[in-house]
C-alpha cells in the first residue's frame, strides 16, 4: 500500500478528483478520519470503495460513511457544498434562494455520502468496529449495493446481520462475511431463510458468498444457502468452516436437504432425506479446506450436480484422495495425497 501518504494528501487527492473518481481501493495504508471525511463530501459518484487491513480506519471514520452526519461533520463540510446541493435541489423543482456562499447563513441540506455506490470492501481492520455503527453504514448505501465485504468485522452480532442487512440489502451478488464470529449459525441460518422469501423474482440470489473461518456454522446455514442461491451461486468459500458441519451439510450443493432427527428411544441420530432441489448447478469454485468431514464419497454427489465446477480446494482434508472424482476440466488444489 501508499503508506507513506498522509491523510491530509488523500483528502487534497480527493477535492481535486471530486465527482470524476468513481473507484478507490486502499490496503494497507494510513487511511484517517480526514481522508474519509473528504471522500465522502466531494467524490459523490463513488461507484466501488476498498478501504483494507488501514491502520488509521476505525469506527469513527466508519461512522462519517453514514447519516445522518453529527455536528461536528456538518462543521467541517465546505459552504461551496452547501451551494451546489442547493442548486441541485432548485434544478429539481424546488425553490431554494441561492446566495453566494458568504450570505448563505442556512442549515446544511440533509445528504448522504456515497450515494452511487454499488461495492463495499472494508474487510479486515486492523481497529474494532462496532455493530451498531457498521448497521449505520448498510442503513445508508446497503439498498444499492451489489458486493459487500465485512470479513473480519468480529463485533458484529445476530441483530446486524437480521435487522440492518437484511432488511436493507436485498440487491447483493457477492456477500462475504469471512471470519464473523459474532453471527451465530442459528441468526445465519435464518437470514438466507429471509432471504429466500423475500426474493421476488426466481433465480435471485448471491453469485459468490464467502464464510471462511466462520468455525460454528452448522448444516442447515450451508442448506438455507443453497435453497436461496443454488441456481446463482458459482464461488463459495467455507474454508474452516468445520466444528459442526457435517457431511449431510455438504450434500445440500448437490441438492439434498436432510433433516436430523433423534431417536427418543436409543438415542441415536439419524438423517432423513426431506427435500431434493436443483443444487448448485452453476458452481464453478468450491474452497473446502479444513472441512474434514469431505470425502470422495461426498464428491461424487456434489460433481454429479455441479457439472460447471473446475477449482476444488482441499487443504486439510485427508478423507480427499486420490481416487476422488476426475473429469476433464477439474482440478484439486492442496489435496494431500499429490504432495506424498
Amino acid at each position: 500500500g501508499a503508506f507513506l501518504v498522509k491523510d491530509s494528501a488523500w483528502a487534497m487527492l480527493f477535492r481535486t478528483c471530486a465527482r470524476r473518481l468513481t473507484s478507490l481501493k486502499v490496503r494497507f495504508v494510513g487511511f484517517g478520519p480526514v481522508a474519509t471525511r473528504a471522500l465522502a463530501i466531494h467524490c459523490m459518484q463513488l461507484v466501488e470503495l476498498r478501504i483494507s487491513e488501514c491502520i488509521d480506519f476505525d469506527d469513527d471514520c466508519l461512522a462519517i460513511l453514514a447519516v445522518p452526519i453529527t455536528d461536528y461533520e456538518e462543521e467541517e463540510q465546505e459552504t461551496e457544498r452547501v451551494l451546489r446541493l442547493l442548486n441541485e435541489r432548485s434544478k429539481k423543482g424546488k425553490a431554494v434562494s441561492v446566495g453566494s456562499p458568504k450570505d448563505y447563513t442556512g442549515p446544511i441540506p440533509s445528504w448522504q455520502p456515497l450515494s452511487c455506490l454499488q461495492s463495499l470492501d472494508l474487510a479486515r481492520p486492523h481497529k474494532p468496529m462496532s455493530s451498531q455503527t457498521t448497521a449505520r453504514v448498510i442503513r445508508t448505501v446497503g439498498s444499492q449495493l451489489r458486493v459487500l465485504d465485512l470479513s473480519g468485522f468480529k463485533d458484529i452480532d445476530d441483530s446486524f446481520l437480521l435487522n440492518a442487512l437484511d432488511a436493507n440489502c436485498q440487491n447483493l451478488q457477492e456477500l462475504y462475511l469471512n471470519e464473523c464470529n459474532g453471527i451465530s449459525p442459528a441468526a445465519m441460518a435464518q437470514f438466507f431463510a429471509s432471504q429466500r422469501g423475500k426474493a421476488m423474482v426466481a433465480n435471485k440470489g448471491y453469485r459468490c458468498v464467502g464464510l471462511e473461518r466462520c468455525y460454528m456454522l452448522t448444516d442447515s446455514v450451508i442448506q438455507e444457502l443453497v435453497l436461496h442461491s443454488g441456481a446463482t451461486l458459482t464461488w463459495l468459500n467455507i474454508n474452516s468452516v468445520d466444528d459442526n458441519l457435517s457431511n449431510y451439510g455438504l450434500l445440500a450443493l448437490a441438492g439434498s436437504i436432510y433433516n436430523r432427527t433423534t431417536d427418543p428411544e436409543s438415542g441415536t441420530t439419524q438423517y432423513v432425506l426431506a427435500e431434493q432441489t436443483s443444487g448448485c448447478v452453476n458452481l464453478e469454485e468450491l474452497d473446502l479446506s479444513w472441512v474434514r468431514c469431505t470425502a470422495d464419497a461426498v464428491l461424487e454427489d456434489v460433481l454429479a450436480t455441479c457439472k460447471k465446477l473446475e477449482t476444488i480446494k482441499a487443504y486439510g482434508c485427508p478423507d480427499i484422495t486420490a481416487f476422488a472424482p476426475k473429469r476433464p476440466g477439474l482440478r484439486y488444489i492442496g489435496r494431500e495425497c499429490d504432495t506424498l
